[in-house]
Order: C-alpha cells, then sequence, then structure tokens
C-alpha cells in the first residue's frame, strides 16, 4: 500500500498485490484522515499477520488499527531521524502495541530497540587510479514537486565548467524559467539507475533512497540538504542525513549555495565497497 505517482509505479511494476491510497503531504494530518477508511478496508480484506511502515502519513492511518485484526504492527523510523523520531515516530510510540525500531544505537531505548541500518551494508575505499576527468555528471532531485530545490540547480550551473555534461531529474515543482535545458521531472527507475552507472559523479538532495539508489550504482554520492528556512523542506532532516554519511565516509555534503567543483570532483575519488554478500543488509529505502 502506497502512494500513486510516477516512482512507485515505476518501483513496484514486478509486484503482484500493490494498492493506491491519496497522497498525504509532510504534516498534513488533515489529509491523513482520507486514508484511515481504505486502510482499515485493507486491513480487514487481507488480515495480515504484520504491518510494517516507514511512515510518515500512510504509517498513521495503519499501524495504529492494525490490532484489530490481531496483526503485529512494526514502524521502522526514517534513516534521516539519526538524533531521534520524527513527529509521526513521537505519535506512534503513544499506542504501546506498536513495535519501534530506530536505524541508530545512540538513541535507541527499550521502547525503541535498534534494527541496524542499510548504509551499514557499505565502507569507502579510495580509488586505486586517478580519476578520470569529469565529464558527465547526474543530478536527482527526488519526487517532491512542493519543494522544487532550485537553489542547488542554480548553484549547478554556476559551477559546472563548459564540457561537462548534466542530466536532471528534477521532481517537479520548477517554473519554466528555472529548468535547465534537457531536464526532466521523472526518470524511471531502471533509466536513473543506468544513468548513474554511467555518469562520473552523481549529486542529490539527501533522500534516504536517493543516497542508497546512489551507492548502489558504485559512487560515493555529492549530497546537498534540502534547507527549510529556504522553503525547500519541512525541516532539515536532510541535514542530519547528509552529516551521517558524510562521518561514515559515504558522502561528500556541502549547504547548496557552498558547493564548489572541487566538493564534485572529490567524490570521485572514493567508492563504496559492500561490507556483506548483496541482500543480507538491513534496511528500507524510504524517501
Amino acid at each position: 500500500m502506497t502512494f500513486d505517482s510516477a516512482q512507485s509505479r515505476s518501483l513496484l511494476a514486478d509486484e503482484a498485490d500493490v494498492r493506491f491510497v491519496p497522497e498525504v503531504a509532510p504534516r498534513a494530518f488533515g489529509a491523513l484522515l482520507r486514508n484511515v477508511l481504505p486502510a482499515l478496508r485493507l486491513l480487514f480484506e487481507l488480515r495480515p499477520r504484520a504491518v510494517y511502515s516507514t511512515g510518515a502519513g500512510i504509517a498513521l492511518a495503519f499501524l495504529p488499527f492494525a490490532f484489530l485484526v490481531r496483526a503485529r504492527a512494526i514502524y521502522f523510523e526514517s534513516a534521516t531521524r539519526t538524533h531521534g523520531p520524527s513527529v509521526t515516530g513521537r505519535l506512534l510510540a503513544l499506542a504501546p502495541w506498536i513495535h519501534l525500531r530506530t536505524r541508530y544505537r545512540s538513541w535507541s531505548s527499550r521502547r525503541w530497540l535498534y534494527a541496524g541500518s542499510a548504509f551499514d551494508a557499505w565502507e569507502p575505499v579510495q580509488r586505486d587510479s586517478a580519476p578520470t576527468p569529469v565529464r558527465q555528471v547526474v543530478v536527482s532531485l527526488g519526487t517532491q514537486p512542493a519543494y522544487p530545490f532550485v537553489s542547488l540547480v542554480r548553484r549547478l550551473q554556476e559551477i559546472t565548467p563548459d564540457g561537462v555534461e548534466i542530466r536532471w531529474q528534477l521532481g517537479g515543482g520548477f517554473a519554466e524559467s528555472d529548468r535547465p535545458s534537457g531536464a526532466r521531472d521523472f526518470v524511471p527507475a531502471a533509466e536513473l539507475r543506468e544513468w548513474m552507472r554511467s555518469a562520473d559523479v552523481v549529486v542529490a538532495h539527501a533522500g534516504v533512497g536517493s543516497a542508497l539508489t546512489v551507492l548502489d550504482s558504485g559512487h560515493v554520492p555529492v549530497l546537498v540538504p534540502r534547507n527549510a528556512d529556504d522553503g525547500e523542506h519541512i525541516d532539515d532532516h536532510q541535514t542530519l542525513l547528509a552529516r551521517e554519511l558524510a562521518a561514515r565516509g559515504l558522502a561528500i555534503t556541502s549547504p547548496s549555495h557552498e558547493l564548489s567543483w572541487d566538493d564534485i570532483v572529490r567524490a570521485t575519488r572514493v567508492m563504496p565497497r559492500d561490507r556483506v554478500p548483496r541482500g543480507l543488509a538491513a534496511g528500507s529505502t524510504a524517501a
């Protein structure tokens, strides 16, 4: 069960049973009520043994009511929440029958059990050979048309040397005057992965799904967090994730207005290496 979007349809194209509910904007708790009835209908139709969610609004529609069909309700807090739970997590914690999981041992507790992180699957290694000159950059800005990341697009246009090709996946919401030539709002998941694999560098907003996709493509990303003060998101949780991955050596990060071409080049000097065989790492890809 998820929101209906081009991204969700692309990612779940091979799944046998996918149900869609109206999308809930971040912290739009009034709109959340629209999904309670569809959630109840699905719970009683399927009567699942367990219900898992990483949030945000969709978790509040499903998990509190899972006990009505005797299903185990498990909430995995987003990996962006490096210092404590989100508003969704704090609300769900009020229901004692919901099982809570965190990605960070530092704020785990008897209520919030540590469950590991998908980012534990990688470690940074220096490339053996000198990096080739940057000739192609992929920019991936998620799929949030309500929050166009205009400041990053403008900064990249300012600092990118002539002769470097940029492939843009903007996520929507851009005025025509702010759209780079050839930019696309949405790129299907398989095609975007191919873009990233063939690129020299990938620049992305600091979302969990974007970061995981870049690492899986063999690159350490340049992560640029959205700034809430500039209206680019509801809060600064992307800054927390960017700092966490930079501390692990799994990202180069910078605010959009300070991003330099040297940051782009530095990302070519390191690569992610699998710590464990593919498929054994714990985690989720919530964005």
